[in-house]
């Protein structure tokens, strides 16, 4: 049962906070917040609760709890090898389950018991498959693609679709040298001629003669480097990964190709994930993107009997948090995706505080939700605090929501948003949206927010 909130914050509490907000040189309806005794309902503070903010990573909350409620926290993602016989050996097949958290040693586990499986038959063929899951070219169409934080989307993914791209200037022949890390030879790298006109450090071109991804690095980037990038054949480049590693297990498997699972293969060796409230507490941690997408994407599918594409697997999830005896939810919340990655999404402080309270009264193998939640490294310096909390960060859009103790040890659910709209839609249209300086600007106010942010939270611990 949901508590009904009953507010009860007075003048004085009000010009407090407004204060914080006017010293910070923020207008005040740029941001909205909400606090409420986590026992009683009670509203203790509240400022534009039912304006809509861009909630970027806060959207994990919903997509998390979604996840746990309809999936269940002991559900498990598996990622399997099936095998046929073919001539004189075997055919094998690697489909992926959409695990959102498959890294490179669960692979290594895999291609073990493969190799353990399979002894010393030939294999003719090896194929895989990403069809559990509709295929996304990104998180985020609109963002940068070659991004680490913007992946494509696809049930057979490993290591968060991430990889480093390196660079170097020789002093002996001052020509840069660009490479990939790990390189497993489905793209390639090196030095575009000139910097592209929206300022991208890091440029994706259509796939060269063999196929490959083509990643360039700007001239103007210092002559040493890194950067993490978005992984543009993830499948693929799974299947080329349980390969290199299935050679070390004394196992040779041909080059990959894409196909269709075979219609009367078994499966010979299975990795499964971590059990879905574990991956939950990873996901509020460490608020991957694609680890969301393919979280919520499963809960999705799991409602309509069927996987669907990106947004439509958000709205499905949106639609059952709005259901009855759920949270109430107007027709304004939008939600592009299932990670925040969107400055088009939308929800109320109001919304996520009933959702932290309707979530507040679940446990989950013993945990109670909110302890799924982490202390920023910040709160850590003051444990007075108790705070737990999950953050949502985009260019001219910062959030935090979770829970804390005031100086009477009383526990008080919160909700912080800070948005400001016309400062995202000039930063949408700059023509260098994507430059290093255009993105240092954005970084400097996300930088004031978090120091009133920080503020807010203490003056709440100590004047509840």
């Amino acid at each position: 049962m949901v508590l009904a909130f009953l507010s009860l914050t007075t003048g004085t509490a009000i010009a407090g906070e407004a204060g914080l907000i006017g010293k910070s040189g923020f207008a005040g309806r740029n941001v909205g917040y909400l606090v409420a005794d986590l026992t009683t309902g009670e509203v203790l503070r509240e400022a534009n609760t039912e304006s809509a903010f861009i909630p970027a990573s806060l959207i994990k909350l919903a997509t998390g709890y979604a996840a746990l409620e309809i999936l269940g926290p002991n559900h498990r993602f598996a990622t399997s090898v099936y095998a046929e016989p073919l001539g004189r050996g075997l055919r094998l097949h690697l489909s992926g389950g959409g695990d959102p958290v498959l890294v490179q040693e669960d692979l290594a586990v895999l291609s073990e018991r493969l190799a353990a499986n399979i002894g010393a038959i030939r294999i003719e063929q090896f194929s895989y498959d990403e069809d559990a899951v509709p295929f996304a070219t990104a998180v985020d169409p609109g963002d940068d693609v070659a991004n680490s934080y913007n992946p494509p989307v696809s049930a057979l993914s490993v290591n968060f679709n991430r990889q480093w791209l390196k660079w170097q200037r020789p002093a002996e022949h001052f020509a840069m040298i660009a490479g990939l890390v790990p390189d497993l030879g489905q793209a390639v790298a090196g030095v575009a001629a000139q910097a592209p006109p929206d300022g991208r450090p890091v440029q994706i071109l259509p796939s060269d003669e063999l196929g490959r991804t083509v990643y360039l690095i700007g001239p103007r980037q210092p002559s040493k480097g890194q950067r993490r990038v978005a992984v543009r054949k993830p499948a693929l480049r799974t299947a080329l990964m349980l390969r290199d590693f299935a050679a070390k297990a004394g196992l040779a498997l041909p080059l990959p190709v894409a196909g269709a699972r075979p219609a009367g293969s078994q499966p010979v060796a299975t990795v499964l994930s971590r059990p879905m409230d574990e991956i939950a507490e990873a996901l509020f941690k460490y608020s991957n993107n694609l680890s969301a997408e393919l979280t919520g994407m499963a809960a999705a599918a799991r409602l309509l009997e069927r996987p669907v594409p990106i947004r439509e697997s958000a709205a499905a999830i949106k639609n059952w948090l709005s259901g009855p005896g759920k949270i109430s939810m107007k027709a304004t919340t939008h939600w592009l995706n299932l990670s925040g990655l969107s400055g088009a999404s939308l929800m109320s402080p109001g919304e996520l505080i009933a959702l932290l309270q309707k979530a507040s009264l679940r446990p989950y193998n013993g945990r109670p939700f909110l302890e799924l939640l982490s202390t920023p490294r910040w709160a850590k310096r003051q444990p007075e605090l108790a705070l737990r909390a999950k953050s949502g960060t985009m260019s001219y859009s910062r959030g935090l929501a979770g829970v804390m103790r005031n100086v009477g040890g009383r526990q008080v659910l919160f909700v912080l948003m800070h948005t400001d709209f016309a400062a995202r839609e000039r930063f949408e249209r700059h023509p260098q949206r994507f430059s290093n300086a255009v993105r240092r600007r954005a970084g400097r106010w996300l930088g004031r927010a978090r120091s009133l942010e920080r503020q807010l939270l203490l003056h709440w611990h100590e004047t509840l």
